[in-house]
């Protein structure tokens, strides 16, 4: 057992080192660059809006000069190999300037901080935390040698994070840094000892990032005054629950973006009249399309450039974009001197949507069934990709009934200007599955936008595909060694296929297959005493079917139709191979290995091997098909 006194649950915070810039001209011929390190796809306990916090810090650090490189969902190993890139960077131009951003899980073991790579499955001791985490000692040694002016190290961690079991018992967060700080050296933590962060206020962003930019962006402070400023907000904008602190080893005061009122005399005075008029003023992270203007004026492009005669210049820069609320913000430039601005836009809230403007959505939301809790064995020994079968733990889980029908994706595409998929030979039939729609349609660019962002929007809870551990969980109902959702038998009446047994176990040598009296029958030649058998079958099928049928269709204990047979349904995760470890709630590899998301149950026109509750099967996520459709999942509470 992991002793919790010494193994704490992340609150990984930010830390800082550098010295002072000494002029505006060695700031601008200053190299600078920066490793975003941004872990959010975890095999356990993956953390929301990770990916937000890393776009939004990238950019802004973009905005002040420096060259971004970024890493998401890293392991241990590609995340040393990313911060020796950035020490060879700061090797080859001495008096250069380092900055690491890193979000995602962290822990202490042993007063020590760890980086958690996003192959967290493992991690179930101390000794394991040491061996395959990332010590944040690493991240900060790699300055050394690097003749660097600063090295910047961020880190944003302070989600609460049990997958080591620890619950949290009064001594979460991580410990102080082990370490004497120098005077180019400061330790911010986004929140106190003992104490967790918000990832989230509501926002798209982490409390303590979205601070930061902003003070970031903001000219002419000192690294202490930003994160006083910060410290300050995040404490307001948290009723006090949140308490940022740093451990300040700095001498001299530090500037990312301009030089600070005590850095240095009046620029226009000490030019003594030689100092260059211009002024020049570049503006990123400007949404496309929208409308620029300084000053009333509307701004071409993204670079301002004026001539002035005054010490500095005031400029009122506002952004009008569609889909995002006005942008005013007010910045000071001075004569001479060139500056680079960040804009960050929040969106505008969506409008007010009611379910029952949706009346096909709701009644699919209506038919979500509830799936309990419990264990599983997973796999099965009929093909390799269904090996080896391992012990899996369930979480409780609601899923639909049956695939999400046309009449649904109808009102989707309708709702949000999407075109209709193509349609399949019989037609567009509003009772039918949904098919020829991919796994991006249905889950989005990257997890954003797609079926599953608007179908989650009106219903006011996450919907999103299963993984596969959910959908073969809930084909066999809660009753573990099924091979088919109703037993352990082959019944073509069961299920919507083409497929149809021979009786006794006969082998079938030949068959001829003809009409008689208008429907389907074959004469079958069985090794069973020379008997010739004529069957007759059900019609081929060469078509989907209403989801809710009187014939060819079975409710398994969890009330489920459709879970083999009729269409291959998508599911959430990439594909690879099993783990022999048992595992909870597993979501399959934390990324591709060979391009494919895992799709299920097989379809009409199937062999019977396909039609099994442990069959798997993987396709591109951009394939459409006439015989791929979906199902959605939901939380256990309605």
């Amino acid at each position: 057992m992991i002793h919790r006194r010494r193994v704490i649950t992340s609150c990984l915070g930010l830390v800082l080192s550098g010295v002072a810039l000494k002029s505006t001209a060695q700031q601008a011929g200053q190299k600078r660059f920066a490793l975003i390190l941004a872990n959010q796809t975890y095999e356990k306990n993956p953390l929301p809006n990770i990916d937000n916090d890393a776009n939004l810090m990238a950019k802004t650090l973009t905005g002040l000069g420096f060259s971004v490189s970024t890493l998401m969902n890293g392991s241990r190993s590609t995340m040393r190999t990313k911060l020796k890139e950035l020490k060879d960077n700061l090797a080859a131009n001495p008096g250069g300037i380092g900055f690491v951003y890193y979000s995602g899980h962290g822990v202490q073991v042993d007063g020590e901080n760890y980086l958690v790579p996003v192959n967290n499955g493992a991690l179930t001791s101390e000794a394991d935390v040491k061996e395959d985490c990332l010590s944040l000692s690493y991240v900060l040694e790699m300055s050394k040698g690097t003749q660097a002016k600063a090295y910047i190290t961020v880190l944003d961690a302070c989600r609460d994070n049990p997958f080591l079991g620890q619950k949290g018992d009064g001594n979460k967060g991580l410990a102080v840094v082990g370490r004497t700080l120098d005077a180019s050296t400061l330790v911010a933590f986004a929140a106190s000892p003992g104490e967790t962060a918000s990832a989230t206020l509501g926002g798209a962003n982490s409390i303590y990032t979205a601070e930061l930019v902003k003070q970031l962006q903001t000219p002419n402070l000192s690294l202490q005054e930003v994160f006083q400023s910060t410290r300050s907000a995040v404490r307001t904008k948290s009723s006090n629950k949140q308490r940022p602190r740093e451990d300040n080893g700095l001498e001299d005061q530090i500037y990312l973006n301009g030089r600070g009122a005590a850095a240095t005399k009046d620029p226009v005075e000490a030019a003594v009249g030689s100092q260059p008029t211009t002024v020049r003023l570049e503006l990123t992270g400007v949404p496309t399309g929208a409308k620029v203007t300084l000053n009333g004026a509307t701004l071409v492009g993204s670079v301002y450039t004026d001539d002035i005669v005054e010490k500095s210049k005031s400029l009122e820069i506002a952004v009008v974009a569609n889909g995002f609320k006005p942008y005013v913000h007010n910045v000071v430039i001075s004569r001479g001197s060139s500056l680079v601005h960040a804009v960050v836009m929040e969106l505008k809230p969506k409008p007010t949507i009611s379910l029952t403007d949706y009346p096909a959505t709701k009644a699919y939301l209506d038919s979500l069934q509830l799936c309990p809790g419990g264990t599983f064995k997973m796999g099965g020994n009929k093909t390799d990709a269904e090996k080896p079968v391992h012990s899996v733990s369930m979480s409780a889980f609601r899923i639909g009934a049956t695939p999400v029908t046309f009449a649904v994706w109808k009102e989707y595409c309708a709702s949000t200007g999407t075109g209709l998929p193509a349609a399949p030979e019989w037609g567009l039939l509003d009772d039918h599955p949904v098919v020829n729609v991919s796994w991006t349609d249905i889950m989005g660019s990257d997890g954003k936008g797609g079926f599953c962002s608007w179908v989650s929007d009106i219903a006011g809870f996450r919907l999103t595909l299963p993984s596969e551990a959910q959908f073969e969980y809930a084909a066999r109902g809660g009753q573990d060694g099924l091979t088919y959702p109703w037993g352990n038998g082959f019944d073509d009446n069961k299920l919507w296929s083409s497929v149809v047994p021979l009786q006794n176990g006969n082998t079938l040598l030949d068959s001829v297959d003809m009409e008689l009296s208008g429907r389907h029958t074959s004469i079958l030649a069985c090794a069973s005493g020379q008997q010739i058998a004529i069957r007759t079958k059900q019609p081929k099928r060469s078509s989907t079917a209403p989801v809710v049928r009187a014939n060819n269709i079975h409710r398994n204990n969890f009330g489920l139709s459709d879970m083999t047979g009729h269409v291959f349904q998508w599911c959430s995760d990439w594909y690879g191979d099993y783990s022999s470890a048992a595992q909870t709630d597993p979501t399959g590899p934390p990324a591709s290995t060979n391009g494919s998301r895992s799709v299920r149950s097989g379809s009409w026109g199937q062999k019977q091997d396909t039609l099994r509750c442990a069959f798997r099967d993987k396709r591109t996520p951009d394939t459409r098909a006439n015989n791929l459709s979906f199902r959605l999942t939901a939380g256990p509470n309605k």
